[in-house]
């Protein structure tokens, strides 16, 4: 007998949110669906945090990273 979610296969979850993305606009990452709002408010958030992380690296004499790619192995 079939496995049942091979015949009904379930719809993606966003990586953010946990909901089902079931329309466009969405975006895949190599790993996780997101839906574009998820994504571009944790681009957002990702962002802010860089630029707190620059600001207090500057305040105590560290080095700063100009982007979020340059933290990724």
């Amino acid at each position: 007998m079939q496995q049942l979610a091979t015949v009904f296969p379930t719809f993606p979850r966003c990586g953010r949110c946990y909901q089902e993305v079931l329309a466009n606009p969405m975006h895949y990452d190599g790993q996780s669906w997101y839906h574009s709002a998820c994504w571009e408010e944790g681009l957002r958030a990702l962002y802010a945090a860089q630029a707190r992380a620059n600001e207090y690296a500057r305040r105590f004499g560290f080095a700063t990273l100009s982007s979020p790619e340059d933290a990724c192995p």
